[in-house]
């Protein structure tokens, strides 16, 4: 995936400041009743449907049976929700081999105020492959509008996503997986939609190995954990020439890597809401960190000794 992470640490150093999301009801955990079928979007607060698909709403609430939408165990598989208990459900294609229609989903809310012009935004969701898809795609984006869209068609939306990932298969189905762009905004954004809003002959479709079913071969894809925040510039600090953070990505182990200016020394690292998740102070010349237990995002990480500090940037996907 390609991401661009822009944020600020002052050099006189407190912590920086994490910006407000603009997205309601961003994990999906507001809603009223408890949904117990599919097709029940309609339960949950803020969230719309921009088309006339029956995108579906998924809670630990749910009663478990044939057409449950019960948080783990639901008709399209079994996922823990990534915050929380309840997640959005969303075909971004279901081919019916006696149609040449591609059936679409998607996923929209309006934002709590209107983007700013010229202003970076960090655009972040997280999403699961359903176990029973016969197929991944490799097309996911992220649509601003100035107005809400009612379009009287259940197929793709015929608007051009600002953010998207292309060429690279989305077939995570054993835990999330996360969407992070930057996008710069033009001032008129006030709704959000999250979907595949290519046709049929532009989107690649890749095989899971689970059989099409009789009338449908299908990626269907959870989603949660939306957020649309202000990008705030991170300028990456070092007093020290040669010291190093490795690999970088990473599956959440990694190295760093002092020599030269070991000795007694601190290690924070910070997640995206700024919450310290890690800490570590002694001597040592290498040290080895473990992030596993976190969720694939950006980190920051900060050495510091009485030499000076070091801030680095780092991608666990």
């Amino acid at each position: 995936m390609k991401t661009k992470f822009l944020m600020l640490i002052m050099m006189s150093y407190s912590f920086f400041g994490f910006a407000q999301n603009l997205v309601p009801n961003s994990s999906f955990e507001s809603y009223f009743p408890c949904p117990s079928t599919v097709s029940q979007f309609n339960v949950l607060s803020d969230w719309t449907i921009p088309n006339i698909g029956s995108s579906d709403y998924f809670n630990a609430c749910a009663p478990i049976g044939s057409w449950s939408v019960n948080v783990p165990n639901n008709l399209k598989g079994v996922q823990s929700a990534n915050t929380g208990t309840g997640y959005a459900g969303i075909y971004l294609t279901s081919l019916d081999p006696f149609s040449p229609i591609a059936y679409r989903e998607y996923l929209q809310v309006q934002l709590t105020s209107t983007l700013t012009a010229g202003q970076q935004y960090l655009v972040q969701f997280y999403w699961s492959l359903a176990d029973s898809s016969s197929h991944s795609v490799q097309e996911i984006g992220v649509y601003f509008s100035a107005f809400q869209i009612n379009y009287s068609q259940p197929t793709n939306l015929l608007y051009t996503p600002q953010v998207e990932q292309v060429g690279t298969p989305l077939n995570n189905s054993s835990g999330w997986s996360v969407f992070q762009q930057i996008y710069t905004a033009t001032g008129n954004e006030n709704y959000l939609i999250i979907g595949n809003f290519r046709d049929i002959a532009n989107t690649t479709l890749d095989s899971t190995g689970v059989p099409c079913s009789l009338i449908e071969c299908f990626a269907y894809y959870y989603i949660d954990d939306v957020s649309v925040s202000i990008s705030t510039n991170v300028t990456e600090l070092s007093n020290f020439t040669g010291v190093t953070l490795f690999p970088n990505p990473n599956n959440g182990q990694f190295t760093l890597n002092v020599k030269g200016f070991d000795g007694e020394g601190e290690i924070k690292v910070f997640n995206m809401v700024g919450q310290q998740v890690y800490h570590y102070s002694g001597t040592f010349t290498e040290h080895d960190i473990d992030l596993t237990q976190e969720k694939n995002s950006l980190y920051i990480v900060k050495y510091s000794n009485d030499n000076g500090q070091f801030v680095k940037r780092i991608v666990k996907q």
